[in-house]
């Protein structure tokens, strides 16, 4: 029975941040750590024309595609590194075994187009 105390289901969440430079039929992916730096040190100096940046971002959703795969092997990676983390705890704790498994498709909750700008000076 998958509801009983000894084999019980749970959903856990997680929110990576992931990205690449180039096209996304070539990409050159960026390690966690640095996307999220990336994103975290990003500072508008300019905005772009409305139709432009909904061109951009239309042209990437078309493409999606193309990265998908790269994506879900960042999703079983990830998956891969959270169970050995709770194989570790639960050996110390002596519980019982945990199977992490990630949910595909992942779901794409935001996307940004980063691009290098002119700082102006006031």
């Amino acid at each position: 029975m998958l509801n009983s105390p000894k084999h019980q289901s749970l959903l856990a969440e997680e929110c990576a941040v992931v990205g690449f430079t180039g096209p996304p039929s070539n990409p050159i992916w960026l390690t966690p750590e640095d996307a999220k730096s990336l994103l975290e040190q990003a500072n508008p100096v300019g905005d772009a024309p409305l139709g432009i940046k909904q061109a951009e971002i239309e042209e990437l959703l078309s493409k999606i595609t193309e990265i998908e795969s790269d994506l879900e092997l960042f999703a079983r990676e990830r998956s891969h590194s959270l169970s050995q983390s709770h194989r570790r705890v639960r050996a110390i704790t002596q519980e019982g075994q945990i199977q992490v498994k990630p949910q595909l498709t992942m779901d794409i909750l935001g996307v940004y187009i980063l691009q290098p700008g002119k700082i102006r000076n006031s």
